[in-house]
């Protein structure tokens, strides 16, 4: 699972934020706050908080598995072309197998073709080993 959160330059909006919108679609809800902006969307791996800046922060959840690799590659696609600058926190994981890594290696590289700056701002132990093990680290820039 991955939560992300984008942000931007840091000015603050003057209006205030007077309702919340939910749609659901294919098991994805997307709530918008008006007059601030921001955008956050929810699937089964991914959180993502938009402004107007295209910069997102991409959350990774605590335990990245091939029972999860299938969803991680849908959702993590449908946010290629949609964002100059991509941070990616992996903390919080606590397990990763190959497949899911190679699901975020498969997106790291995509974002790179597209011109996409991408930076990592919290690597957990487990992810520092997984990838280190698989020859991985120069490459995700670890």
């Amino acid at each position: 699972m991955v939560a992300e959160k984008k942000t931007g330059t840091g000015k603050k909006s003057r209006r205030k934020t007077s309702s919340r919108n939910t749609e659901t679609a294919a098991g994805k809800n997307k709530t918008s706050v008006k007059g601030s902006g921001k955008q956050e969307s929810k699937g089964n791996n991914i959180k993502i908080e938009n402004d107007r800046e295209l910069n997102a922060t991409l959350i990774l959840d605590d335990s990245l598995t091939i029972s999860s690799a299938v969803n991680l590659k849908g959702q993590l696609s449908g946010y290629l072309g949609k964002y100059r600058k991509i941070e990616i926190d992996g903390a919080s994981v606590e397990s990763i197998d190959t497949a899911a890594l190679q699901v975020i290696v498969s997106f790291i590289t995509q974002l790179r073709r597209d011109s996409v700056e991408v930076s990592w701002t919290g690597k957990s132990e487990i992810l520092s080993k997984t990838a280190a093990l698989l020859g991985l680290t120069s490459y995700l820039e670890m």
